[in-house]
């Protein structure tokens, strides 16, 4: 198989944990993928043009995070990360699965307008971001009160992730868009995500990365 994506130094990605929770990645060839670039033939394997997009042995392509995380839950014997189908408990896995995923998705859009010159960014555009960011963070912080010696699932893969990436981009991103806190920190206030985090930091599955 290969994966399409765009390796950041010092950054796993989800789809990269999930490979090594399961143990795949001998069965994986990572392709480093620029979907931005004007040149770059992503679409003929996604019309969609974005990554993860990752391409079967067969030459069929599934793209879109949750689903590739899907299908490699199924390739492995381990304890599977979207839990027992159907389970009132992965509903709840998959609801923090998807919050997890917003987290990054509007972190990502405020991200953009710090690409633009600072005279053209849309500052209702960034508050109106920003806040989601902040609330996502606020209901994992409750929802990692439950997670304390629990066994990892995707909703905490994905979660370990996007609050890495935050961690990793805010300060930077602070000193390209104006009125952006400097400062923020998501582990102030939120105890139990602090905690949780901290637990998985140093973790093989969390500081893995595919390409070498």
């Amino acid at each position: 198989m290969k994966l399409r994506y765009t390796p950041i130094k010092g950054y796993v990605h989800a789809v990269e944990a999930v490979i090594n929770y399961a143990g795949l990645a001998r069965r994986i060839r990572p392709v480093p993928t620029q979907p931005f670039d004007e040149a770059c033939d992503l679409w003929k394997d996604n019309p969609l043009g974005t990554v993860p997009t990752l391409i079967l042995n067969n030459g069929k392509a599934l793209y879109g995070g949750p689903v590739i995380y899907a299908y490699l839950d199924s390739l492995h014997d381990r304890p599977k990360l979207f839990g027992r189908p159907g389970s009132a408990a992965s509903f709840d896995i998959m609801r923090q699965l998807y919050l997890a995923d917003g987290l990054f998705d509007f972190f990502v859009r405020v991200g953009r307008e710090a690409n633009e010159p600072k005279k053209t960014h849309r500052r209702h555009t960034v508050t109106r971001n920003w806040i989601k960011v902040v609330r996502a963070l606020d209901q994992l912080n409750r929802d990692a009160e439950d997670w304390t010696g629990s066994r990892l699932h995707i909703g905490q893969v994905r979660a370990h992730t996007s609050i890495s990436f935050v961690g990793k981009y805010v300060q930077l991103m602070s000193t390209m868009i104006n009125g952006l806190d400097g400062s923020f920190d998501w582990r102030k206030g939120r105890p139990a995500l602090r905690k949780w985090h901290a637990r998985w930091a140093e973790h093989p599955v969390f500081t893995t990365n595919l390409a070498k």
